[in-house]
């Protein structure tokens, strides 16, 4: 596919045993060296605590690591340790890329958060997700003006593509199939931030309400209370 970066899925948990974490690293660093080409990955931690952690490697070395700092919601995932650092956006050969894993992806604000910091491309890593991974990775690349790749283990609801600015879809898998998809970016597009007059996703926003959104409301019957 003349491919210049790869994008693995997400181990599922139940399977986290089966690979080896320093043979990983070690593997896909060498294959990156190797080949010129950009791989990213997830691996979890060896010493079995349940974190994971996302990386890029290059021919030169490791790029980028970021470990999940979201977490799906339920009872099942509340021991579940999280990373504190946002998600990163680093320079590339080819271009800048952005890193999002497993639950990030459903939180509308950490795909924002990449693209405002430059992101051209968002890498989006999931495993055996609960909801829709292809059509929330449609939405954020249209949200934001981006293009989106992600890998999911065959799942009813994860999803292998690759999604342009538009929210187009430019390559996916066959559904329940693990199946390799590829596609010719062009970034330029990555950097028009508007569709119709008044509805550039960067010029237009409002940070100044934003306040509203995360402002604690006093109890009722208290002053300023509702």
């Amino acid at each position: 596919m003349d491919a210049r970066l790869v994008l693995f899925p997400v181990t599922p948990s139940r399977l986290r045993q089966a690979y080896d974490h320093v043979e990983v690293l070690e593997g896909m660093q060498a294959i990156a060296e190797d080949t010129g080409v950009c791989v990213s990955f997830v691996v979890w931690d060896p010493d079995g605590d349940g974190h994971r952690t996302m990386y890029l490697a290059g021919e030169r070395g490791w790029i980028a690591a970021h470990r999940q700092s979201h977490k799906p919601p339920g009872e099942r995932f509340s021991t579940m340790p999280m990373g504190n650092d946002a998600c990163p956006v680093f320079h590339t050969p080819i271009g800048r890329v952005g890193m999002m894993l497993s639950a990030e992806g459903y939180v509308p604000e950490v795909a924002r958060s990449l693209m405002l910091r430059g992101a051209e491309i968002i890498l989006w890593a999931g495993d055996d997700p609960s909801l829709s991974m292809l059509h929330v990775a449609r939405t954020r690349a249209e949200e934001n003006r981006v293009f989106v790749a992600a890998a999911a283990a065959p799942t009813p609801n994860g999803a292998t593509l690759i999604a342009e600015p538009n929210g187009r879809l430019l390559a996916v898998a066959l559904e329940g199939r693990e199946l390799a998809v590829g596609a010719e970016v062009n970034r330029a597009m990555a950097h028009i931030k508007e569709r119709a007059p008044g509805t550039d996703v960067v010029r237009n926003r409002q940070p100044a309400t934003y306040g509203a959104i995360t402002r604690i409301a006093a109890p009722a019957g208290t002053a300023g209370g509702g």
